[in-house]
């Protein structure tokens, strides 16, 4: 209608369309893959790789050299932040919303039971989360453990918050994306990260390492393993045809080893 808006507002609203589309294909309502596929102009999606770069999904060696970044000038302080969403695959609100009261730092264990929420222009503390599934307890890793454990006795806890920013105020994605995130990305060659994308990037690497897929969809909250199926298929898909390359080269190489003095298959292979 002829309106002009600054920057910082479309950007703002960029980010909140961005966020719903994240929900939406964190619930399997928009394959990811085909979803960006589709648009208009987009360029044409064909494998794992071409999927990692176009959504700047981090590997583990960039998450480091993000988390390295965060860091900046031995404060360590927003690193914590990023180590905590890339190593338990927590929804933003998750993340932001948890309480010390659902932290087990003895057991190492976080039970997801609240999430921080938008309404009515600002934020707000809920109990409602997004499905049935969504309400569970997620291990922290080794390393997490250590780093918030670390986090916790440096720059302690206000008002009740595992995570706050430096002044000891709610986070709020739209300052962490801009602030914090993008700057990580960039040093780390993935300049187009999402916040979201911390959580593909654990669940990918879940799934790279052979942890079932059922355990997968329970420790990100999906309603069942089909949803998980569902976005991470092209990750799946490309171990799976790995696994069986490896595995038909391997039944080669025992075959071979058993009949080395007969002739067919073992010698057609033997290149």
């Amino acid at each position: 209608q002829g309106h002009t808006y600054a920057p910082a507002t479309v950007n703002k609203a960029v980010a909140i369309v961005r966020e719903v589309v994240d929900y939406a294909i964190d619930d399997g309502l928009l394959p990811a893959p085909a979803a960006i596929g589709k648009v208009k102009g987009a360029p044409k999606v064909t494998g794992s790789a071409d999927r990692q770069e176009l959504l700047d999904i981090p590997t583990v060696a960039q998450m480091a050299e993000m988390i390295d970044h965060a860091d900046g000038n031995g404060v360590r302080f927003w690193g914590a932040h990023l180590a905590f969403l890339a190593g338990t695959g927590l929804r933003w609100g998750e993340f932001a919303g948890m309480m010390m009261d659902c932290v087990d730092l003895e057991a190492g264990v976080v039970r997801v039971r609240r999430q921080l929420a938008r309404r009515g222009g600002g934020l707000e503390l809920v109990d409602n989360l997004k499905t049935r599934e969504a309400r569970r307890e997620v291990t922290l890793p080794g390393p997490v453990l250590e780093r918030t454990r670390e986090h916790i006795a440096r720059f302690g806890v206000h008002e009740g918050r595992l995570f706050s920013t430096l002044a000891g105020a709610r986070l709020d994605g739209s300052n962490f994306r801009p602030r914090v995130l993008k700057p990580a990305g960039a040093a780390a060659r993935v300049p187009r990260v999402r916040i979201h994308d911390l959580r593909h990037h654990h669940a990918s690497v879940l799934l790279e390492t052979g942890t079932p897929i059922h355990h997968v969809a329970r420790r990100l909250g999906h309603r069942d393993a089909t949803v998980t199926l569902s976005v991470y298929a092209h990750v799946i898909d490309d171990l799976a045809d790995d696994s069986a390359a490896t595995a038909y080269a391997h039944a080669i190489g025992a075959h071979a080893d058993s009949t080395a003095d007969s002739p067919g298959l073992a010698e057609v292979v033997a290149f």
